[in-house]
């Protein structure tokens, strides 16, 4: 059922605030500041919320990587062809256990990779046959995760799951509180991060 105007009004000011501010200025942040690592774990585990807000399962602790996979598909072709080749090689499941779960538990992905904050015309995941590794460009996955999370809003807004509407409302009493203490209703201010300037990470486990 489509949702109300209430409640498309709801979810039209949550995603203003929660994805739009809050997560665009975290990760903003971590790459302006070559936080590289830290910018792809959060990009990944970002993903994974809006896939749980998809789905409606925001407030369950399990079913984390059906969270992950239900956001993949907005992504754009590039990421679910890569999630193709990492099965390929025997990653059974592909992103979510390379990157996602390689970052949460790991601190690196589980295959040999590169980081970097820009490549221009290079997607914003994708494996490298002839280097063996993932290649993974921030700026571009941030660009993909912005207008993945719009898609999203426009999905919930068609068919709102309960218990997404109900998280809504309850980080919405209490929006900012939580996610940047002192700074409610907006993003952090400038200078947040270290100001370094790494340009790329590269691991091989």
């Amino acid at each position: 059922m489509t949702a109300t105007p209430d409640e498309r009004a709801l979810v039209e000011k949550f995603f203003g605030q929660y994805v739009n501010q809050f997560m665009k200025s975290d990760l903003e942040n971590a790459i302006n500041g070559g936080a590289n690592l830290l910018a792809a774990l959060g990009l990944v585990t970002y993903s994974e919320v809006l896939g749980a807000l998809k789905l409606g399962t925001i407030s369950k602790d399990e079913g984390n990587r059906r969270k992950f996979d239900a956001f993949l598909p907005s992504l754009g072709t590039s990421y679910h062809t890569a999630d193709g080749e990492l099965k390929s090689l025997g990653f059974k499941n592909g992103l979510y256990q390379v990157v996602r779960c390689g970052l949460v538990h790991q601190y690196f992905p589980k295959e040999s990779s590169l980081v970097a904050r820009s490549g221009p015309g290079l997607p914003g995941v994708s494996w490298e046959t002839t280097e063996s590794r993932l290649v993974i460009v921030l700026r571009t996955f941030l660009d993909d995760f912005l207008r993945a999370a719009d898609e999203v809003k426009v999905q919930i807004i068609a068919a709102p799951p309960t218990e997404t509407l109900n998280f809504m409302s309850r980080y919405m009493e209490t929006s900012g509180t939580a996610a940047h203490p002192g700074m409610p209703g907006g993003p952090p201010p400038p200078g947040f991060t270290s100001g370094a300037v790494t340009t790329g990470t590269y691991w091989k486990p």
